[in-house]
């Protein structure tokens, strides 16, 4: 009777340190973008884990993430300039039609945005930003409005090293002559 292990651990596989090293700038579709400050292990529940301590730039808070789950949890790194001109070209095309009533509509732009697909946050962005010149938007779509522009920013300004007002002022030369959402 022949005996199995679990093969050996290949030493090409990256770490957790290499794959999240201190420094590095991620995105977090519900949260926008952030760098990773800090690796902090805690015990809870009497489990060890180790959390990657992440700062998010819009609004301003620090979060505490597992690290055997931040993938799963949707953290992962920005896009690049192609994915970023590919959004951008979202923006200039004619709005989608979208369901009738404000719930579901809200439900598909929440879907939108938790995928984290570039493409698809520049739709909820094109498509609001449109619903706003015609009536007033609900309190909800406001915010995912100004959710999808600060992630559309975040990763502009990041894949094309800009700052902050050099970002802002592309998506708003795109973007219908409305109010752009306040950061």
């Amino acid at each position: 009777m022949a005996q199995t292990s679990d093969p050996p651990l290949s030493r090409s596989a990256p770490t957790s340190a290499k794959r999240w090293p201190i420094g590095q700038v991620v995105f977090c579709p519900g949260r926008g973008m952030g760098t990773i400050v800090g690796r902090d292990a805690r015990r809870p529940l009497q489990t060890a884990c180790t959390y990657l301590t992440i700062r998010y730039e819009h609004p301003a808070k620090t979060v505490l993430v597992p690290e055997d789950r931040a993938g799963e949890l949707g953290v992962r790194r920005p896009a690049g300039e192609p994915e970023v001109k590919r959004a951008l070209a979202v923006l200039s095309t004619p709005p989608s039609c979208t369901r009738d009533g404000w719930q579901p509509r809200l439900a598909d732009n929440t879907a939108k945005l938790r995928s984290g697909d570039l493409c698809a946050i520049a739709e909820v962005l094109r498509d609001l930003t449109n619903r706003a010149a015609d009536s007033a938007l609900r309190m909800q779509e406001r915010s995912q409005r100004l959710q999808a522009f600060n992630s559309l920013q975040g990763q502009l300004r990041h894949a094309l090293t800009l700052h902050d007002d050099e970002a802002r002022k592309i998506l708003t030369e795109l973007l219908p002559a409305v109010t752009v959402p306040q950061v």
